[in-house]
C-alpha cells in the first residue's frame, strides 16, 4: 500500500495540504471528519444527516480560498442548522456550536476565542486546527 499511496506521514501531509473544494473532495472531508469523531460520540449520528460547515464562510472575501478550503476550516453540522449558519461570522456561529452534539464542532466554541477566527488571525488558527484534525 505504501508504494501506491506513500507512508502514513506522506498521506497525512497530503490531506493536510489538500484543498477540499468540489463534490468528491468535500465528501472526502466530510468522511474524514466523521471518522475522527465517530468513536467518541455518545449519540450516534449517521453521516447522511450531517453536512460540511465552513467555519469561516466560503464567501468571506478577506480570507484567501486556499485557506478557507483546508480541513482546519471545516467541521460537521446537522443539515438544518448548517443552512441557517452558512454565511454568518464565527462570532454569530458560536452559540450554535456550543449546543452541537458533534464533539469536533462543540470544541470550536470551547477551545477557540472569537478573535482567533477573525479574518486577520484565521490563517494561524486554521493551520493549528488542521494539524489537530490529522488522522
Amino acid at each position: 500500500i505504501a508504494e501506491v499511496y506513500g507512508s502514513d506521514q506522506e498521506v497525512r501531509d497530503k490531506l493536510l495540504n489538500m484543498r477540499f473544494k468540489g463534490g468528491k473532495r468535500r465528501e472526502l472531508a466530510k468522511a474524514l471528519l466523521y471518522e475522527i469523531i465517530r468513536r467518541d460520540m455518545q449519540e450516534k449520528l449517521e453521516l447522511r444527516t450531517l453536512s460540511l460547515e465552513h467555519i469561516i464562510p466560503s464567501a468571506e472575501k478577506s480570507v484567501p480560498d486556499h485557506i478557507k478550503e483546508k480541513l482546519g476550516n471545516l467541521t460537521l453540522m446537522d443539515l438544518t442548522r448548517n443552512q441557517k449558519l452558512s454565511s454568518k461570522s464565527f462570532k454569530d456561529k458560536v452559540k450554535y456550536y456550543k449546543r452541537s452534539a458533534i464533539p469536533i464542532t462543540k470544541e470550536l466554541a470551547e477551545k477557540y476565542e472569537i478573535d482567533q477566527w477573525d479574518p486577520k488571525n484565521v490563517s494561524k488558527t486554521i493551520k493549528d486546527r488542521n494539524t489537530g484534525c490529522a488522522i
